[in-house]
């Protein structure tokens, strides 16, 4: 469970560090292409720009669930992220760190896999590139709705249902 106080204790103190460990997250897995992830660790230096994500972000990963009224914000916070490089906006950077922080609640977005995943299993999307409420939450209830068709596997989150999806429809090369 993600350690919101802490979280926010920082967010108050010191943004710049804040930035920093979250750069350090990342970089402990392999979920983001690099320029995705140069593309944030730049960013994120601008601190007006990551005080704005940062504080979306806290909001979304203290939400009891998932909604357009919190997601949204978020979304377009990391759409407002400084380019210097592109790959800033994506789907990936966009659903990392709830994905990490809350599995039981969030899953990570790769749009080819899981435009793949979604082709393969008759579901629609809702698919736009831009990181958007309507898109994502149509991924969620996908997720949620084969977590319930996996429940005699005891999926433990979603990742569980994400291993799943790409397992079996392809994600995976």
């Amino acid at each position: 469970m993600v350690q919101i106080g802490k979280f926010r204790e920082l967010l108050a103190e010191n943004v710049s560090l804040l930035g920093n460990e979250v750069v350090a997250c990342i970089a402990k897995v392999n979920l983001l292409y690099t320029t995705e992830f140069l593309a944030l660790k730049d960013a994120l230096k601008e601190e007006d720009a990551a005080q704005a994500y940062l504080a979306t972000l806290a909001d979304l990963l203290d939400a009891d669930r998932v909604s357009e009224e919190i997601f949204d914000p978020y979304a377009e916070a990391v759409c407002r992220l400084p380019a210097k490089r592109s790959g800033v906006a994506t789907w990936p950077v966009t659903t990392v760190l709830p994905f990490l922080a809350k599995p039981q609640q969030h899953v990570l977005v790769k749009p080819n896999q899981i435009k793949k995943v979604a082709d393969a299993l008759g579901f629609e999307i809702n698919y736009r590139s831009e990181p958007n409420w309507r898109t994502y939450r149509s991924v969620l209830q996908m997720a949620e709705i084969y977590k319930g068709k996996l429940a005699p596997l005891a999926p433990v989150d979603l990742i569980d249902v994400q291993s799943f999806f790409w397992v079996t429809c392809g994600g995976y090369e």
